[in-house]
Order: C-alpha cells, then structure tokens, then sequence
C-alpha cells in the first residue's frame, strides 16, 4: 500500500508538472486495455460528489490547477476559473488505496518502479486521463479498484471527510515533542497500532513505515504506548521525523532507500529459512491487525510488562487461547439387572 513518501511523490510529480497549467480534456471511463475499458468505475469514483463519466469534465474543463498538496495519504490538487472572480474553486482528492498510482506522460508513474518504466500510454487499468493546454497529459490508474477520486470545493475540502478527521501530518506539521508524547502517554494501544492510526496522533505512517520507526527506535511494536519513557518517546519522534523524511527524498528522485534498513529484509514472510536482518532473524507477528516485521534479538519486552496482544504467523508459534469450557464428565450407564 503506498504511504506517505510514495504519494509524496506523487504530489511533487503534479506540482512540478500539472500545476499552473489549464485544462482542455478529461476522460472518465476506464483505458489502457484493461477488462474494463470503456467503462465508468462507480467504485473508485465516490457516487456522491462523483455520480457519471461527465461529472469530471464538467467541473474541470478550461479551468486552471492552481495546486497540489496532501495531508498524510490522502491528496489533492486544486483548480479554478480565472474567468470567474468569486465563486469557490474545485478540488479533487486522489486515495492511492493498494495499488492507486499517479502518472505523467513521458514522467513514469508512482509508486511502482515497474510503473515507471512504462512504455504505452494511457497505463493500464486508468481510471480517468487529463489532458492540459500545453499537452501534458496526467492519470490515475487503480488495478484492484480500492482508491478512490472525489470532488469537493475548496472552502470545504479541509472541513469535510477525508480529511477533516486525519491527525497532523508526519512530514509537514509533526507535532512538538511535548505534544507527541501526551498523545501517546493518554492512549493504552501498542505503539505500532497508534502509530498506524491516522487520525489520533499523526497521519501518513503506513506498515512497512511503523516497523522501520520502531526497529530504529530499538522499541518492540507490542510496546503499550502508555508505558513508554521520555527517552523512548524522544527516540520516536527522532526516527519518525528521519525516516519519513529520507524516504520521500529518495523516492522523489528515483532512489531506493537506504541499504541498511530493514525494508530491504521484511519481505520473504513464510520462506523456510525467513529472512534476516544485520544477521539476526526476522519474525512476523501480528499487531493492531497488521502483519508486523520485527527483530527479536534486538526488541525485547521488560519481564515487568504485560505481553502485548500479538499472534505469531508461524504456524507453531502461533498463540492459542486455552479453551475454558470444562469437558463434561463421561456417563456411566448403569444397566438394570432384570427381576
């Protein structure tokens, strides 16, 4: 699932290349030589704000894009008539769901590296295509049909869901340290389930992002949040802040991220001998209800504190709870001697 720096660079991608410019065509029916060409998706278009194929064009045509931004996954790029003096604008969300990506003609496309690399246009699975008034052409194209495009006014983009219920953003607006370690010390949650809610303390850390955070931060994702230290909550918002931060440099100009992160050795869940990490063993768990990639050897819970509510994937290290129905005592028929 893309995260915060993938649809970061998404956002840069529009901002460097859509932005300023009017737009003269949309197509809102499926392209690219999916199964579904030719079709409106009433999926990933919200029926609210979305309900046909014309809704789009009628909204954007001849009108400039006058920006791009985002607040953790969730972005937005945001249009308006210079014809028109008052009025509010447009704005149209793009959710990456699992398998959204964003391209640009010529430019490749996030967050797949094998996206980018295409070589036909429109990509495969494009949901809607715009065109511009110097020829830029930009779509979003969603194989498994889990994002989602929507359409609000710009006075109230901020005011209505998605986004007025997202927490402040990890890369942009990330809170003080005092604030960040009230918020955590007032939940009772595993910090990897906290962190991975977007709406309670910040927004934009996905997965793969919350095991990276807490490995480098050397606290165990079981961790209740409630039970952390000063120092521990400091190392967190440090590594939040580098991690989130390194990675939509790098992705934004096309490098891969930093070889001694264990992103490179979380993958390979079920594989006989499992992968490993500075050579220690990586194990997956499941916290918040989500797969989780940790390293046992260097992230232990104190004897002192509560077993965190983990289950093991392996099948014989999975935790069962013992069942307390009492079997029933075996009857004894007594058979009746006959007078």
């Amino acid at each position: 699932m893309p995260e915060l720096p993938e649809v970061e660079r998404a956002r840069r991608l529009l901002e460097n290349h859509v932005v300023g410019k009017r737009v003269v065509e949309v197509v809102a029916i499926e392209s690219g030589g999916g199964p579904r060409d030719g079709l409106f998706d009433d999926i990933v278009f919200e029926k609210a704000s979305v309900p046909g194929p014309g809704t789009l064009e009628d909204v954007l045509l001849a009108k400039e894009c006058t920006s791009a931004s985002r607040i953790g996954k969730q972005m937005w790029l945001e249009f308006r008539d210079h014809r028109v003096k008052d009025g509010d604008g447009v704005a149209v969300l793009f959710h990456h769901g699992m398998t959204g990506s964003i391209a640009v003609k010529g430019l490749g496309a996030t967050p797949s590296r094998k996206r980018m690399e295409q070589t036909t246009w429109p990509p495969r699975f494009t949901k809607c295509e715009v065109v511009l008034d110097d020829g830029t052409r930009f779509a979003f194209s969603d194989p498994r049909r889990i994002g989602r495009i929507m359409i609000r006014d710009t006075s109230e983009v901020l005011r209505k869901p998605p986004l007025a219920k997202l927490a402040r953003d990890a890369l942009s607006d990330m809170p003080s340290i005092a604030d960040f370690e009230n918020a955590l010390t007032n939940c009772k949650l595993p910090i990897k389930a906290l962190l991975l809610d977007q709406q309670k303390v910040i927004a934009g850390i996905g997965n793969w992002m919350a095991d990276e955070i807490l490995l480098q931060a050397r606290i165990h994702p079981g961790k209740l949040s409630n039970a952390l230290s000063s120092e521990q909550v400091a190392k967190i918002h440090e590594k939040i802040s580098y991690i989130v931060e390194t990675a939509s440099e790098n992705l934004s100009n096309g490098n891969d991220l930093p070889n001694d992160w264990l992103f490179h050795s979380r993958w390979g869940k079920g594989k006989k001998n499992g992968p490993t990490f500075q050579g220690h063993q990586v194990k997956h768990v499941t916290v918040g209800g989500r797969t989780t990639a940790f390293v046992p050897a260097l992230l232990r819970l104190s004897t002192k504190e509560p077993a965190p509510a983990t289950q093991t994937v392996n099948k014989k290290e999975q935790v069962t709870k013992r069942s307390t129905k009492r079997t029933p005592p075996r009857r004894v028929s007594k058979r009746l001697k006959a007078k």
